[in-house]
C-alpha cells in the first residue's frame, strides 16, 4: 500500500467546501434567488483555510520552496480567492466567486494529485 501524502485529507476537504459553495452559489443564480451572503462566505474561509493548510505542506520541502507549476498556481488561485472573499465585507462581488470557487477546486486537486516537477 502507497503511504498516504500528509496534505491530501486537508486538499479533500478544500476540494469538497469549493464544490459545496459552487453547487450552493450556482443554483441560488440558476433559480433567481438571493443567496446568504453569510454561508457563502463562511464556505469559502473554510475552504481557503483548508487550501491553505494543503499548500503549507506542498510548498515548503527539505531544499526550499516546491514551486512547480501546480503548486504556484494552486497558491495564486488561493490569493486571489482569499481576497475577493475579503472584498465581500465591503462590495459586492460574490458572483465573482461562482468562477472562482472552481478554479481553486481544479488547482488543489491538481496540485494533490499531478506528478511532481510539472
Amino acid at each position: 500500500m502507497l503511504p498516504l501524502s500528509p496534505s491530501l485529507l486537508t486538499t479533500l476537504a478544500a476540494a469538497c467546501l469549493y464544490a459545496a459553495a459552487t453547487l450552493y452559489q450556482g443554483t441560488r443564480l440558476a433559480t433567481g434567488a438571493k443567496a446568504n451572503k453569510r454561508l457563502l462566505v463562511t464556505l469559502g474561509v473554510l475552504a481557503v483555510l483548508a487550501h491553505s493548510a494543503s499548500l503549507f505542506t506542498h510548498l515548503l520541502t527539505p531544499t526550499g520552496l516546491g514551486l512547480d507549476f501546480f503548486s504556484a498556481a494552486s497558491l495564486i488561485a488561493a490569493a486571489v480567492i482569499a481576497l475577493t472573499l475579503l472584498a465581500c465585507a465591503r462590495i459586492p462581488v460574490e458572483n465573482l466567486l461562482i468562477l472562482l470557487f472552481p478554479l481553486g477546486l481544479a488547482t488543489v486537486l491538481l496540485a494533490q494529485f499531478a506528478p511532481a516537477g510539472t
